[in-house]
């Protein structure tokens, strides 16, 4: 990569001091254990035994085989040290196969080889104070409270917080776990050591309702008779699977039999169906391969094989004709090379021309709404470049993650995380490169926005029983004008229905089942490796691309990559999740720039689809 991109990614190395700084620790996601498929957050403290301050950039990079071969783009994270101190900073990378080698190192002296990290599904741990003594007693993975990532973008591998004292969390934290929770995190109460439960500040005020059992958001948040001290295996295992005598889905409701029944039926007559034994092989690479195939390079072939055929026999037999004539051999030699500087030139133009001479991002997004406004937003891109240049990319919000995904291609390219978080690449002409993304987007100034369409709805009609069995919602916006919805499902217990807008409302109907075994057998999953799909030229419209790609983004909000995976959704009778497809706004799409002229955005043809994803809650009764 050129000099530019090095001064604008690298931060100067002291370089009296390069040898002092040491790596005591790592931790890998929130128990030990990454979730694959995921951003996790890898910690690592970092100290500075010396008399010298230490000013430096620690770079984390995935390798493989014996030559530790480098892949995918590089982390970067700024570290500053004073002398004798010490320090956590953290890395975000997506884990894509627990066989990865991992490798921090500061572009000097220091080299560090990451344990590779065994995988699991998501964690359940016990939050504690820094400084706390062990709890050896205790079989809970315990995890330093200010190691909790400072957005909700890092979270993706947590399902379940145990918490017997308020954490000393600034507001950046605090708002990330708060975020989490209202995803549908679960948060179990402890006694502490006082024998009392702990007393939240204003701002986690919502966990010190006296209630044994309450929702934040789609959330749950129990109450344990019970310290940390006297955890057992069992417990901790029920709080993952939320296997207690007190959980809300253990009775359900006498008007919900008849949905029970329906489910009951709808499912068995889903177990017919020949499901895979994974409904996504490779969710990232699934995604961006079909984003690649969007940017169709039509070349003019026809051009290109008569310039070729005519190359050929001009070199052979022309030029052997010419050089048999009675001909200057210094003018046969002109001619020659200047046949080959002409068509090396035309190949070039003609060979060049592709895509309407434009550079386009095709994106995939899931937005989850949170309850003050917020969009958490995880995304798939894929950007075409006609100029070959260092690009920097980056997108609107909070706590930007970012990712190239890949397992057998070294990619040249930096990640900064953070609020300033970025990905600076190079990219050749007329070729393309694919990333994930994470963000959090701040809720918009006013409740209707043409960039930022909301997606709010209350309850008008919760009628399940024997007859109607439907829900009814409003919108606060006209959805169809401001959102654009190509399509509404929605999802209630376990299983998936159609939603149609009638009247200004949205009407769910409940009789019309589909059970989610029978929903994600349709997935298309024809994913053939990093380098895309067999057969891709399948004639299909972008916008059918885009149509087929629904159902698997509505999998991935769910996490739902297996059929056993749909045994833990825990599903509620009093919550209903909303699943809207629509065309992606500018506001949401990639910003790109060129890295010599950072201050210019640049004119890019962005396209894209987002599934938004709402949760409706049943009104309480009177």
């Amino acid at each position: 990569m050129r000099s530019a991109l090095i001064a604008i990614a690298l931060l100067p190395l002291c370089s009296s001091s390069l040898r002092a700084v040491e790596i005591d620790s790592v931790i890998w996601g929130f128990d030990g254990k990454a979730v694959l498929d995921q951003f996790n957050p890898l910690s690592v403290l970092v100290s500075n035994p010396t008399t010298t301050a230490y000013e430096g950039q620690f770079v984390l990079r995935n390798t493989q085989g014996l030559g530790g071969e480098r892949l995918g783009a590089k982390l970067v994270e700024p570290v500053y040290l004073s002398p004798n101190s010490s320090r956590w900073i953290q890395f975000f990378p997506y884990v894509k196969s627990e066989y990865t080698e991992w490798v921090i190192d500061d572009q000097a002296d220091i080299r560090f080889s990451v344990p590779r990290p065994k995988t699991d599904t998501s964690a359940a741990i016990l939050l504690t104070e820094p400084n706390r003594l062990s709890l050896r007693s205790s079989p809970a993975k315990r995890f330093p409270d200010d190691l909790f990532p400072a957005s909700v973008t890092g979270t993706d591998g947590l399902k379940a917080v145990l918490v017997d004292h308020p954490p000393r969390w600034e507001h950046a934290r605090r708002q990330a776990f708060l975020d989490w929770l209202s995803k549908g995190g679960v948060v179990h109460l402890l006694k502490g050591e006082s024998g009392e439960f702990p007393s939240f500040p204003p701002a986690l005020s919502v966990l010190n309702q006296p209630l044994e059992r309450f929702r934040v958001g789609a959330g749950r948040v129990y109450r344990h008779n019970r310290t940390s001290s006297n955890l057992d295996k069992h417990f901790l295992e029920n709080a993952v699977t939320l296997d207690f005598d007190t959980d809300e889905n253990s009775a359900a409701d006498a008007d919900d039999a008849a949905v029970d029944e329906q489910v009951q039926n709808l499912r068995d007559r889903g177990n017919q169906y020949q499901l895979h034994d994974k409904f996504v092989n490779d969710v990232a690479g699934n995604v961006m391969a079909r984003l690649r195939q969007m940017t169709n390079i039509e070349h003019h072939w026809a051009i290109i094989y008569l310039m070729s055929l005519v190359y050929i026999v001009l070199v052979f037999p022309g030029f052997f004709v010419l050089a048999r004539r009675k001909i200057d051999y210094r003018a046969v030699y002109f001619a020659l090379i200047g046949t080959v500087v002409v068509f090396s030139v035309g190949f070039h133009w003609v060979g060049r021309r592709g895509y309407g001479e434009s550079t386009q991002i095709n994106s995939l997004a899931i937005v989850r709404h949170l309850p003050d406004g917020a969009l958490d937003v995880s995304g798939w891109s894929n950007l075409f470049a006609t100029d070959g240049a260092d690009y920097m990319i980056d997108h609107t919000g909070a706590g930007k993650i970012y990712s190239t995904c890949q397992e057998v291609e070294a990619v040249n390219g930096l990640i900064n995380t953070g609020v300033q978080g970025q990905f600076v690449v190079d990219i050749p002409p007329f070729s393309s490169r694919s990333f994930a993304y994470r963000a959090r987007v701040d809720a918009p100034e006013s409740d209707v926005e043409e960039n930022m369409p909301t997606v709010d709805f209350d309850v008008v009609e919760w009628d399940v029983g024997d007859h109607t069995s439907r829900i009814v919602l409003s919108a606060e916006s006209d959805v169809v004008t401001t959102v654009k919805p190509h399509a509404i499902r929605a999802l209630y217990r376990d299983s998936i229905y159609a939603g149609k807008w009638a009247d200004g409302k949205l009407v769910i109907d409940l009789r019309g089942a589909q059970p989610l075994q029978a929903f994600f057998s349709r997935i298309e999953n024809r994913y053939e490796g990093q380098y895309g799909f067999m057969n891709a030229d399948d004639g299909k419209s972008r916008e059918q691309r885009y149509e087929s790609l629904q159902t698997l983004m509505i999998a991935r909000s769910l996490n739902v990559n297996t059929p056993s995976d749909l045994d833990a959704l825990s599903p509620s009778s009093d919550m209903l999740r909303l699943f809207i497809y629509a065309p992606m706004n500018g506001e949401l799409g990639a910003r790109l720039r060129f890295v010599d002229e950072p201050d210019e955005t640049l004119p890019v043809v962005d396209s894209g689809y987002v599934l938004h994803v709402r949760d409706v809650f049943k009104p309480e009764k009177p």
